[in-house]
């Protein structure tokens, strides 16, 4: 593993790398090697996102539009809200936000390091890297 990542690591006893996943990278990791690549990190615990109730909304929809059934949504939901898995957030932004002001906020309220997309070009005025999953692989 590099270490420009300086908080990405294994079960070792290191705490993950917090980030907040853009709504594409979820419906990506169903279909893309490199956001399924981010998603195995999290399965390993090096990374952990966070999450509020409005972005679990918005991976939800994601989810639903590419068809998932009911019994795999509530899983979904169950993986996206478990203490277990992510930071998941009580204090909710503003669900109208738009969806790069929306990640934003979750990543400042959870001191995330990272927003990771799917691919989708987007971001918003702040100090936060957007990261693309092919990027951010690159640098574990």
């Amino acid at each position: 593993m590099k270490s420009d990542l300086k908080t990405l690591t294994g079960p070792d006893g290191v705490a993950p790398c917090k980030v907040v996943f853009a709504p594409d990278l979820v419906g990506r990791a169903m279909f893309g090697a490199d956001a399924a690549g981010v998603f195995e990190l999290w399965r390993d615990g090096r990374i952990r996102p966070a999450v509020s109730r409005a972005l679990l909304a918005r991976y939800l929809r994601v989810l639903r539009a590419l068809g998932l059934e009911e019994r795999l949504l509530r899983r979904w939901a169950w993986w996206f809200s478990s203490a277990a898995w992510v930071h998941y957030t009580a204090g909710d932004p503003d669900e109208s936000l738009p969806l790069a002001d929306l990640c934003l906020q979750v990543a400042r309220q959870n001191a995330a390091e990272y927003i990771l997309h799917g691919g989708l070009v987007m971001s918003a005025p702040g100090a936060l890297p957007w990261l693309a999953a092919a990027e951010f692989l690159r640098l574990t």
